[in-house]
């Protein structure tokens, strides 16, 4: 069928199908996006290698990956470190937009010049 291989066993393209129009097929929109955000987490590294979506898990593998529990202190440590490195990496971004504000003015004042 087309969920699965009828050995018990769905593909990872056939679960990110469902967490991406969980809507039309009945399921909330919360639980759609928490598929596809475990998805991610559980086997994202597979997942961005070539044929990870055709990846087969077992009932067991995916309920032990969607039903997980994690530990909320390091959870909320990762959360700050991405958002320190999202401030950083901002605080980097504009700074680069200033120099090239600066260098462009200084370059249109050239040719203003050399008109």
């Amino acid at each position: 069928d087309e969920m699965g291989n009828g050995n018990g066993e769905v593909s990872v393209r056939t679960l990110k199908q469902v967490a991406t129009e969980g809507t039309r097929l009945g399921i909330s929109a919360d639980v759609a996006f928490d598929v596809h955000v475990r998805l991610f987490h559980e086997w994202g590294a597979v997942l961005d290698e070539e044929g990870g979506d055709s990846l087969m898990l077992d009932e067991d593998d995916f309920l032990e990956g969607m039903l997980r529990t994690y530990d909320t202190d390091r959870l909320q440590q990762a959360v700050a470190l991405l958002h320190m490195e999202l401030r950083t990496t901002l605080q980097l971004q504009r700074q680069q937009m200033l120099e090239l504000g600066g260098a462009l003015r200084h370059e249109i004042g050239n040719l203003r010049a050399e008109v």
